[in-house]
């Protein structure tokens, strides 16, 4: 391969950071903090990596700028390490709000390997010996250089290990996983190009850069990510199928080609052969299909069939209190929780949200939220749950209004779902905590996100359904007033009602 080929490869490297910091400019994330330090990172990162080109440019480059450009990579490089801190500091500044001094550890030693790097400076420190061994300049300065990525970068790792370990499940636990996968891409790539000695180390470990650097884009350009467990499940999966099936494919035609080209009557045993190798395919294809179901996506319609069949069997005639209540006592049931309440969502005057209790336990005055508040936009867009971790952490919700928080505070609720039906918020479900004071799991989403999106549909059903029969009793009973107050002449008939405000009346009787 020539100079130019690979150089033309390697210069990919560079560009993917570059485009990197582009898009979190143009993106904007929610915390214009995060994105800052991001983006210098991204930009370091992107200085390192096209020192790599150096090496391909032959013995005919300026070698003065050939130099100047490597110990240019060098430091950005280290750099990287105090810009991932400082960002990873800012990604879980709730949690941690008194941390702000750690990055002052990875300057002073950045600062210090440029004051004793020996191909900058013309002094030279005596040798020391320690422990019988002789320590010379360069050595301390390589100790310096090293220091200065790796210590920032071990506290970025162990910050968001913490906070990973700490924080309840929730949207912001999501991010942190997203961050907590990012750093530590981001340690091992970082160590292969610590490597000064092997360029093929250093192009490894900026492979591994980039990986790192594009999961960290993704998650702190995105605020609504999906638990990064299940994403590995998914990738692992996929990537295992897809080597079982390149080991089948790549078997079969050797078969093929070195023991059935080369055989008498060869038309038979191709045919059979063929219908071999399309039968293990469909049967490996269906293993493998049936086991991503298994473990990605556990089937859960044992959990839900009472609720099925309760609600199918009163979902018709329950008024919607009674039918928010049964809702309520499922709840306790698969749930275990201290308190749960219900309240129905209405579209007010100028955008605003206006939410009215719907259960027993629900607050006794009815809110009014604004429009352009982020807790009514998640509500109204995300049928998802949402638990006061996220109010308290998400940089979403910076904006909050300290009224509409400290009301949101006083519902006194450690999870709400959405309620939604046809893209439509209908109510609100608020959680208080677990009986057995353990933080919500995955199993606990996955069921209100089910159950939720069954309920939907159905209280919007019993709603209108109340407001039908509210309506005919009301024609009903304005018929007979109309009826008594004017008798009808003589030799007529008086009108019977209409049947089907009977038949509703006689219904609403019997309930």
């Amino acid at each position: 391969m020539s100079l130019l080929v690979q150089f033309l490869i390697v210069s990919i490297l560079p560009l993917c950071f570059v485009g990197m910091a582009v898009y979190v400019v143009r993106v904007q994330p929610v915390a214009k903090r995060i994105g800052v330090w991001w983006v210098l990172g991204l930009l370091a990162m992107a200085a390192w990596s096209s020192h790599l080109l150096s090496v391909y440019l032959g013995i005919n480059f300026n070698p003065w700028v050939a130099y100047n450009w490597r110990a240019l990579g060098r430091y950005s490089l280290t750099l990287t390490g105090t810009f991932t801190l400082l960002t990873t500091l800012a990604f879980i500044r709730q949690t941690r709000p008194r941390l702000g001094w750690l990055p002052l550890g990875g300057v002073v030693l950045w600062l210090a390997a440029i004051a004793l790097d020996p191909a900058i400076w013309a002094y030279r420190l005596p040798a020391i010996n320690l422990a019988g061994r002789t320590i010379y300049h360069f050595d301390w300065w390589g100790i310096l250089w090293v220091s200065s990525w790796v210590v920032p970068t071990a506290l970025a790792w162990f910050q968001i290990e913490r906070a990973n370990r700490t924080v309840p499940k929730s949207l912001f636990r999501n991010q942190v996983g997203f961050w907590f996968l990012t750093t530590t891409l981001f340690l091992i790539g970082g160590a292969l190009a610590l490597v000064r000695d092997s360029i093929t180390l250093q192009q490894i470990g900026a492979v591994g850069l980039v990986l790192a650097t594009f999961i960290g884009t993704f998650s702190i350009t995105r605020t609504y990510l999906p638990d990064v467990g299940n994403v590995l499940r998914q990738f692992l999966l996929v990537a295992v199928r897809s080597l079982l099936l390149f080991i089948v494919i790549w078997a079969g035609m050797v078969l093929l080609i070195r023991y059935v080209v080369n055989t008498p009557s060869q038309n038979s045993i191709l045919v059979l052969s063929a219908a071999l190798f399309a039968i293990t395919l469909l049967l490996l294809l269906a293993l493998t299909e049936g086991f991503s179901k298994r473990v990605v996506a556990p089937a859960q319609a044992a959990e839900s069939e009472a609720l099925e069949l309760q609600l199918d069997l009163g979902s018709s005639l329950l008024a919607p209190r009674e039918l928010v209540d049964l809702f309520v006592q499922w709840l306790h049931t698969n749930i275990p929780h201290e308190q749960s309440w219900v309240m129905e969502a209405a579209d007010g005057p100028g955008g605003r949200l206006l939410l009215q209790p719907l259960s027993s336990h629900a607050p006794t005055e009815a809110a009014s939220l604004a429009a352009d508040s982020p807790f009514v936009a998640y509500l109204r867009h995300n049928p998802h749950p949402l638990t006061q971790e996220d109010i308290d952490s998400l940089t979403l919700f910076s904006q909050l209004e300290a009224a509409e928080r400290d009301l949101i505070t006083q519902w006194q609720g450690t999870l709400f779902m959405p309620i939604h039906a046809s893209q439509r918020l209908v109510a609100l479900l608020a959680l208080g905590h677990k009986s057995n004071e353990s933080p919500y799991d995955k199993r606990d989403f996955q069921l209100l996100r089910e159950q939720a999106a069954k309920f939907g549909p159905l209280l919007v059903q019993s709603q209108a359904l109340h407001a039908m029969q509210a309506a005919n009793l009301h024609t009903l009973r304005h018929n007979r007033d109309l009826a008594q107050r004017k008798p009808p002449p003589r030799g007529t008939h008086r009108p019977a009602p209409p049947i089907y405000g009977a038949r509703v009346a006689h219904h609403s009787q019997a309930l």
